[in-house]
């Protein structure tokens, strides 16, 4: 410790004793070489202010030129170095908003998008560039779906027109945590929304409920039928009512008219009339292979067995990969060959082993 005290009041000496030793210098220099030596210190102090406030207008105002996009006719984004965006007219040659944090995506089926300034938000028509609603009263806001578009404003969910005039009322409560599954719009005449306790249910355009608030979550309409969650999942028919009870471990209705459904272990595909046509389905399978009694260089060598196991969900069954139909239903948390004739398999919330036979028997409990 001693010695770098001293080594730093050596540096402090020579320090002094280099400055003194210019001083004397500078004054025995005529008066103008004294002039030009301060005049050039100065530019240089100058060149090194110039260059910091530089980089800072450069970093606050400066914009990615090479991550410019066209979003309509003449109207471009304009994205910048604070992380910040603005709408630039091409045949003005203007800028047609102030700087934006972000605009919502842009829909086939509409011109008006919300933009966001920190904690408020607004609309624009991106075919202008022009804003249309500015961002002063509302908190959170969502696109327009049918003439309306759901807004906060005190922490209440309301709906209003292209005019800005409330047509439902902000009566419905935010939720206090967002749902990304929950989007406040209408299909069809109707629209998710959530009440006080952060359940979700159905409402028309009058604000009243259609569907009482009894899920998690309601998904957008595809053929008029809506999946819902609630634990389990189930779905709704273009009447609104049940089509399928929340009882089901996976449901996904696709736009080809077909539901799939997964339930106690299988999954399966029917139409909207109920039939079933695909009986047996899975995520995905992967090959079964089981130990030989010889040991090949001192390892155990497997032999790849006509079974494969199969999962839905993170379940596991076995199926013959030959037949391609299933031994067992996916009701396993894992499945394992020990010979070529036996499985072995862990049941579901339990570390006890079972043995089956090669068709799904079991041998030893």
């Amino acid at each position: 410790m001693k010695k770098i005290k001293n080594f730093i009041l050596a540096l402090i000496g020579a320090g002094v004793l280099f400055t003194k030793k210019v001083l004397e210098t500078f004054k025995k220099c005529s008066k103008a070489v004294r002039i030009i030596i301060i005049a050039l210190l100065c530019l240089y102090a100058a060149h090194l202010v110039t260059k910091r406030v530089r980089r800072v207008i450069y970093r606050n105002f400066g914009r990615y030129e090479w991550r410019d996009e066209r979003i309509c006719g003449n109207i471009w984004i304009h994205e910048f170095h604070d992380d910040k965006i603005r709408l630039y007219d091409e045949s003005t040659g203007k800028y047609t908003t102030p700087k934006l944090n972000w605009i919502s995506d842009i829909s086939d089926d509409d011109s008006i998008v919300v933009y966001a300034l920190p904690e408020k938000r607004g609309y624009l028509n991106v075919h202008t560039g022009e804003i249309v609603i500015e961002a002063k009263e509302y908190q959170k806001a969502w696109i327009f779906s049918e003439g309306l578009a759901a807004v906060v404003k005190d922490g209440m969910i309301g709906f209003i027109n292209r005019n800005n005039e409330v047509v439902i009322p902000f009566k419905f409560p935010l939720p206090k945590y967002d749902n990304e599954n929950n989007y406040y719009v209408f299909h069809n005449g109707y629209c998710v929304m959530t009440d006080i306790n952060g359940r979700v249910g159905l409402i028309d355009k009058k604000g009243e409920w259609v569907v009482e608030p009894a899920y998690e979550y309601i998904l957008s309409p595809v053929n008029g039928y809506r999946e819902v969650y609630d634990g389990l999942y189930g779905v709704l028919g273009p009447d609104l009512k049940p089509y399928k009870p929340a009882i089901y471990e996976y449901v996904h209705v696709d736009i080809d008219k077909t539901v799939t459904l997964a339930k106690d272990g299988r999954m399966w595909m029917e139409d909207l009339d109920g039939n079933v046509i695909v009986p047996f389905m899975y995520d995905y399978s992967d090959y079964l292979e089981y130990p030989e009694d010889i040991y090949c260089a001192e390892e155990t060598c497997y032999v790849l067995s006509e079974f494969s196991e199969y999962y839905i969900g993170n379940k596991v069954g076995i199926m013959n990969r030959v037949t391609g139909m299933p031994i067992t239903d996916a009701i396993y948390d894992e499945v394992k060959m020990i010979s070529s004739c036996v499985f072995e398999v862990t049941l579901s919330n339990s570390f006890d082993r079972t043995v089956l036979d090669l068709e799904g028997n079991v041998i030893i409990p």
